[in-house]
This record gives structure tokens, sequence and C-alpha cells, in this order.
């Protein structure tokens, strides 16, 4: 009789507590950011300057407001996506408890709390307040409660305080640093300053983290090259969603 040996089937447990099964874990949560940005962003680039119509129409209901709904295309789009970025996240953090220990283990986990954070800035600016999942879920629980936008804020704080201490300072290369958790701190505290629940220091927090951020980095791209292909990691760059152009995929 033949003896069958699965090896299609591995658990997570014993990939992800290796350190290059860790390792996939964390790359995979950035993939999920050309689901968000780079297949159906219309729900925060519709009707903006940022996008105009090419081949492709935008939505008529979010590009030109006529006939939205919360049922019309798109507008639900962001919602999964954003979630499923926020799963992954936490699966990630979960396994980085048992994983095998690194020297690159506290940055990974800074990675991950960012991602996390930028997936539900994304949700609040959208759709305010949205449940707050903190921990890995490997069965679907299929409801939750809705928190208030002030929580959701409260959460993408603490989120990226603790990036932001375990991120290493350094040029860009692909992955979140310090100071891209810094600048999107910065942009989480200047967009709840304009709300009611506002803190009296949003503004003045603002300012200092851009300033650290900026660190008298001059501008040293023409503004109509900023974003032209072959330019993409200059020293400006802060955070890019990266993507191959060898293959053509986000």
């Amino acid at each position: 009789f033949i003896e069958e040996e699965n090896l299609s089937t591995v658990s997570a447990d014993a990939v992800y507590k290796t350190a290059n099964g860790f390792e996939s874990l964390v790359n995979a949560n950035y993939s999920e950011l050309r689901e968000i940005y780079g297949n159906e962003p219309w729900l925060f680039v519709a009707g903006t300057d940022l996008y105009a119509d090419g081949k492709n129409l935008e939505p008529v209901g979010l590009g030109q407001y006529k006939l939205l709904s919360p049922s019309s295309p798109n507008v639900g789009y962001l919602y999964t996506e954003g979630f499923k970025a926020i799963q992954k996240a936490n699966m990630g953090l979960y396994y980085s408890d048992l994983t095998a220990t690194t020297t690159t283990l506290p940055a990974r986990k800074g990675e991950l709390k960012f991602l996390r954070a930028n997936a539900y800035f994304l949700l609040v600016q959208t759709y305010g307040g949205v449940p707050i999942i903190k921990d890995y879920n490997p069965s679907p629980i299929l409801s939750y409660d809705r928190n208030t936008a002030a929580e959701v804020y409260d959460f993408i704080e603490s989120d990226l305080v603790a990036a932001i201490a375990a991120l290493p300072t350094g040029s860009y290369t692909g992955r979140a640093n310090k100071r891209a958790a810094q600048d999107l701190l910065a942009k989480v505290y200047l967009t709840r300053g304009y709300e009611t629940f506002a803190k009296a220091t949003d503004f003045s927090t603002a300012a200092t983290l851009a300033d650290q951020v900026i660190n008298g980095q001059a501008l040293n791209v023409s503004f109509d090259n900023v974003v032209k292909p072959g330019n993409e990691m200059n020293a400006e760059t802060i955070f890019s969603v990266q993507f191959s152009g060898v293959l053509g995929f986000w």
C-alpha cells in the first residue's frame, strides 16, 4: 500500500512560528496595500483631483455624487479590504509573540501596527466609527459592535505611538520606518483636530511630528517628476506602495 503524505497542507503554526515563515506573513501584510490602493480605490479618490477618468470611468455615484447609496458600486469595497488588512495585521501580531526571536522582530511588530493603523485611518475617515478588532480570529465572527470614531482615533494613535518606538530610522527601503509612522500620526492628529472630539494638542503635536519628518529634507525632484516612473524611491519619499514593474503587478 502507498503511504500518502500531503506536503501541500501545512498548518499556520508550523510555518509562522519559524523566522522565515513569520517574515512571509509580514510581507503578506504589505501585499494587502495593493488591494486597497491599486485595485478599486474609488471611495477615497473619485470626485477629487487625485484621479481622473481614463479608460475606465469613475463610478457615477462616487465621481459625480449622483444616486449615491450604501449599496452603490465600490462603496463597500474599502470596508471589506480594510478589514482584511486589519485581520492580516492581527494575525501577524498574534504570531509575533510565538515566532522565533530575531533581531528584526521588534521592527516587524512596528510595521504591523503601522499597517493596521493605516487601514483604520482610511476606514474612520470614510465610514466614521467602525468596530475595533484587536485580536486574531481564526474562526469567522459574524457580528461586531461598532465603536465611536473617537475610540477609533485613540486606537490608531496608540498603534502609531508603539510603531514609532519600535521602527528603525534611516532611508526608506519599502518597509515602514519611524519617519513613515511619524508622518501618518501627524496626519491623524491634523484630521482629528477638526472633529468635535478633537484634543487641544492635536494641531500642535501634528506640527511637531511634521517637523521631525521633514528634518531638513530638501526638495530634490521637480514637482512634475515626483511621481514619474523611475522616481518612486527618491529622497523625498516617506512611504509608498511597492509593486513589481517586471510582472506588472501592484
